[in-house]
């Protein structure tokens, strides 16, 4: 007989630690045989009364009989009654579920607590529970008599088998996977070499004994005989789809594992449309082993192994034959989703690959930890995202009281900061009723990029949240219940509960009997052709140069590439939008060869815009327009420049610390040279540009929020380490980032010298300026000079005439080596004249003991 593993094998201390995982992270895991596999098991406990099936379609009222016969009396009424108190009062109290809900909770106790007090068998018991629990229709919400459950599926005994919402996983009872038709028949899209019944992909499952399974499993729900997940018996459940829809989707797909309910199964064969009555024991005592997860093998993408809980449920790679990423993301849970894995394959795809688009593959994702999806978002939103939040039960009597939370499942988990550069090639999203929990809340975050379309059909509707403390207290060991108090809403719209409603796809589409025969995914194959023609007449690879502009003086350059293979009739639009969101102006782009674009028709369309008399941040979108087709898109924020600043590099130190041996710490000074706005959020990074410097080890400095005219030296440094073989007094230089908010507006250089390293921790033991270098130059020169204490100081230059033109430092100083440039360019920011100027240091008289010390240096700046 085919049996079912029994729970209760695990030792408890695997069953403590398991459960004090958060949501639902360990429940893809690599088994051993007794947990995973339907075909193996113990015997049942020696009350329970395997009846045989005997021939015939069973009504409810046989059913009924079968239910009491199977398992016995059971626990006590008293501690029966205890058992429905505790669960219909916890959901009454503290269920967080019931937004969206039409369900009666009250009149569902009115009907079965006086039955339970009247006496009823365990069978019956367990119906009951399981009646109630299916009324909330939520994935995380389980109560369940353990024993029954997990009672050997043989010819008669009376479980209904519901797909697990969280796990497909072992469809090992039936050896075939079934998805619904649009008709509510079944398709088998996966099944075992040599089935028993000779199923073969394409074949149709109508239902059993003549009659369609659409309306069996009703009809078995009308009779609630017990319910079971068929699939991996572990200590923690998740039943069935949270939404109408994906419930239905459940039961649909469920037909094949309740075949020990009925005598003959009903198929139409592909490729004959000969409908086939198969005798149901055929499957009797057989030992198969198959995972279901209502897709198809993509040519060039690995499946990810979801019966392995010691490999990433996140796999990647190239689709064949394109230039096309591909994700799959079956979890969001430790090393079960791998947050880090699903972050290296989008970091992969954008840095490493050419890609035109991608796929993300939620069909499965058993959700896990919400925040694990952070880091890949991040490179692929140029915007910090905050969509969902969650909120608790805040009164017992009142169902639809709720309050914002905090901690685990709170809104906070779901915060990232974006990459400042849109992934603007389109990214198709695959979902399906198996996406649920984390899964759910995933999917719906990615619906806010600008590039996203969905294919498929909606998630599970699981949005609420489960943790280990959100266990029901239950002192009878053979149950196990848990439940959900966090409901999930959109952070803009308090009062849109996401629970039991979710969202739509923008194309249903499903597995087709055609692409199954084929081997073909048919969802998959629709995703590729949308993104092959999504990338026709769409703008992509936005730029502008320069990424500073001075206000009112400099013009911006404005390029998009835009792939036209038909040749329509197209044109291209840039709207420039401000900080706070206002539209300031627009301008057209061409592809002409005469605007800054490159040749004429090569793709690249470019224009001119001459920036305002303002210090700004401008956002840059790009609209096409195709009049051949009639249709525009409008690609918003794909790139920005600003006329803040230039906010430059105006002073440099370096000190040599005992430690690490061999680092140079580097001080660097910024100015916001700008006259109206501050810069926010600055900070820089440093690459060197020779090999005299081996190894950067540290590279990025935050400088906060810079006023119009400030300077600012942190007391974080960069630290460097010099290449030994590099003779002293070397110069080095390096490159200097300077970003506000992520993005990289203002570039600049400095020159180190190897002698700095090689000083360890002494001070300069006088003032000295040295010569610039280069002298002459243009544009830039590098000016050293050093203090052998810290002091007030001005370097200042003048022109032939002794007039003032430039004060590049003027300010308190720390002791050291310091170096600071001059671009040739007046307080004011206009360029001077070729010729020579004075470069004079200051350094003022020290409470009296220290004199003034001045020295002078000439500098010809050649044109």
């Amino acid at each position: 007989m085919k049996k079912r593993s029994i729970v209760f094998i695990l030792a408890a201390s695997t069953l403590t630690a398991l459960l004090l995982y958060p949501i639902s992270i360990y429940a893809q895991a690599q088994w051993p045989d007794q947990f995973r596999s339907l075909s193996k098991g113990t015997e049942p406990p020696a009350d329970f009364n395997h009846i045989p099936k005997r021939p015939g379609h069973y009504t409810a009222s046989d059913w009924a009989g079968v239910i009491d016969s199977t398992w016995g009396q059971g626990r006590s009424t008293a501690e029966k009654l205890e058992i429905f108190d505790t669960f219909w009062n916890t959901i009454d109290d503290d269920f967080a579920g019931f937004q969206n809900l039409d369900i009666d909770w009250l009149a569902l106790k009115n009907v079965y607590r006086p039955e339970v007090a009247a006496g009823v068998s365990r069978g019956r018991f367990a119906g009951i529970m399981s009646h109630l629990m299916l009324a909330l229709r939520e994935a995380h919400t389980v109560i369940l008599d353990l024993d029954v459950y997990n009672d050997n599926l043989e010819p008669g005994v009376p479980l209904l088998v519901c797909h697990s919402a969280y796990y497909y996983a072992d469809n090992g009872h039936f050896g075939a996977g079934l998805t619904p038709l649009p008709d509510s028949s079944l398709l088998v899209y996966k099944v075992v070499e040599n089935h028993p019944l000779g199923l073969e992909l394409g074949d149709i499952v109508l239902g059993y004994d003549g009659i369609p399974w659409k309306d069996l499993y009703r009809e078995l729900l009308d009779a609630q005989l017990p319910v079971t997940s068929g699939c991996v018996p572990i200590p923690l459940y998740f039943f069935g789809g949270s939404s109408e829809r994906s419930a239905s989707h459940y039961w649909l797909m469920s037909a094949g594992l309740n075949w020990h309910l009925f005598d003959t199964l009903d198929v139409v064969k592909y490729g004959t449309d000969d409908t086939l009555h198969l005798a149901t024991n055929a499957l009797v005592g057989q030992d198969m082993h198959l995972i279901c997860t209502e897709q198809l093998p993509v040519p060039g993408i690995p499946m990810p192994d979801v019966g392995n809980m010691f490999v990433p449920w996140v796999t990647w790679g190239i689709v064949e034959d394109t230039q096309i990423g591909y994700i799959y993301v079956s979890a969001w849970a430790g090393q079960l989703g791998d947050g880090g894995a699903f972050y290296n394959a989008v970091n992969t795809l954008i840095d490493d690959y050419q890609t035109t688009g991608l796929i993300i593959d939620f069909r499965i994702n058993g959700g896990g930890q919400m925040g694990q999806a952070n880091d890949g978002f991040s490179r692929l939103f140029n915007f910090d995202l905050h969509a969902l939040e969650f909120a608790e039960r805040s009164d017992p009597n009142d169902h639809f009281a709720m309050t914002v939370t905090s901690g685990f499942c709170s809104g906070e988990n779901w915060r990232f900061q974006a990459d400042p550069y849109l992934y603007d090639r389109p990214i198709a999203v695959l979902s399906g009723p198996a996406a649920m929990s984390s899964g759910d809340y995933n999917a719906m975050r990615i619906k806010f990029h600008p590039r996203v379309r969905y294919f498929g059909k909606p998630t599970n509707t699981a949005y609420t949240c489960h943790t280990q403390h959100n266990n029901l207290y239950l002192p009878f060991s053979e149950w196990y219940g848990q439940y959900a108090p966090h409901n999930v809403f959109l952070a803009d719209d308090p009062d849109n509960y996401l629970m039991h409603v979710g969202f739509e796809v923008d194309e249903e589409v499903w597995l087709t009997q055609e692409d199954v025969a084929k081997g073909e995914d048919t969802v998959v194959k629709r995703a590729i052709e949308w993104i092959q023609i999504e990338n026709q007449v769409r703008p992509h690879d936005v730029a502008v140069y320069p990424a500073y502009a001075a206000p009112g003086v400099d013009t911006v350059i404005i390029t998009t590439q835009v792939a036209n293979p038909y040749n329509h009739t197209i044109s291209a639009l840039a709207r420039l939008v401000s900080t706070d969101s206002t539209l300031v102006d627009s301008t057209s782009l061409y592809d002409d060869g005469n605007h800054d674009d490159g040749a004429a028709s090569d793709g690249l369309w470019g224009g001119q815009w001459p920036v305002p008399l303002e210090e700004n941040i401008f956002r840059v979108g790009v609209e096409t327009m195709d009049s051949t087709d009639g249709e525009s898109y409008f690609l918003p924020d794909a790139a920005r420049f600003t006329t803040i600043g230039p906010v430059e590099c105006i002073a440099y130190s370096a000190t040599s610390p005992s430690q690490p041996p061999g680092a140079t710490n580097i001080y660097l000074t910024l100015r916001n040279s700008g006259a109206t706005s501050t810069a926010s959020d600055i900070s820089m990074t440093i690459t060197p540009l020779d090999t005299c410097v081996t190894t950067v080890a540290i590279d990025s400095v935050s400088y906060g929020n810079m006023a119009a005219g400030q300077e600012v030296e942190t007391a974080d440094f960069f630290q460097l380490f010099f290449n030994e073989n590099c003779p002293g007094g070397t110069a080095s230089d390096l490159a200097l980032a300077i970003s506000s908010g992520g993005y990289v507006f203002w570039r600049d250089t400095v020159t180190t010298y190897l002698e700095i390293a090689e000083l360890a921790d002494a001070m300069p033991h006088t003032y000295a300026l040295h010569q610039n270098y280069p002298n002459p130059f243009n544009p830039v020169s590098t000016i050293r000079y050093e203090l052998p204490q810290a002091c007030e100081v001005s370097l200042i230059v003048y022109n032939i005439l002794g007039r003032e033109v430039a004060r590049l430092v003027g300010g308190y100083m720390k002791p050291g080596y310091h170096q600071t440039q001059w671009d040739g360019r007046d307080a004011s920011g206009r360029e001077l004249p070729s010729g020579i100027y004075i470069a004079r240091l200051l350094v003022p008289p020290t409470a009296g003991v220290t004199p003034e010390h001045s020295q002078s240096i000439k500098m010809l700046l050649l044109k």
